[in-house]
């Protein structure tokens, strides 16, 4: 970390990328996209996929532009060992009540163990999703190793 300023890229390796998520509204994929990425098993996976439907029944996290970045409410913070920024591509565009009305595309799932470093690694994520290069990346659903090299 540089000053406000962090390094996604650890995260984002972490959390991986993943392709082809089914789901017709935001609870449905965010549901099937956690399945995918861990062991439903895990005592905190269903913590984990309640605390982000709480988030988004609260207020939707889609940025508009097609994206969105789910994360945890903040009673979910510290349930998890290591933090990490998962990207997942719908199998169809989800309609995500985003301020611009335009389905997702491309969810940036965002878990962190600490508000702080959170708060930060959803500003820098929004830097970077900002960037034309970037954006239109994530509309030809690159994977992770793609990303990280546009964003480093």
């Amino acid at each position: 970390m540089k000053g406000n300023l962090i390094d996604l890229s650890p995260m984002m390796s972490r959390g991986g990328s993943w392709h082809n998520i089914p789901g017709k509204d935001s609870y449905s994929f965010i549901t099937a996209a956690l399945q995918a990425m861990s062991d439903p098993g895990q005592p905190d996976h269903q913590f984990l996929v309640e605390s982000m439907i709480g988030r988004e029944k609260a207020s939707p996290t889609a940025i508009g532009g097609g994206l969105a970045f789910p994360h945890p409410l903040a009673d979910g913070f510290g349930m998890v060992g290591e933090p990490f920024i998962a990207v997942a591509y719908p199998r169809f565009s989800v309609a995500w009540g985003a301020p611009d009305g335009i389905p997702v595309r491309a969810a940036f799932f965002v878990v962190c163990n600490d508000r702080h470093y959170h708060l930060l690694a959803l500003s820098a994520l929004a830097k970077q999703c900002s960037r034309t290069e970037v954006r239109a990346a994530l509309m030809e659903e690159a994977p992770v190793s793609e990303l990280i090299a546009l964003m480093a």
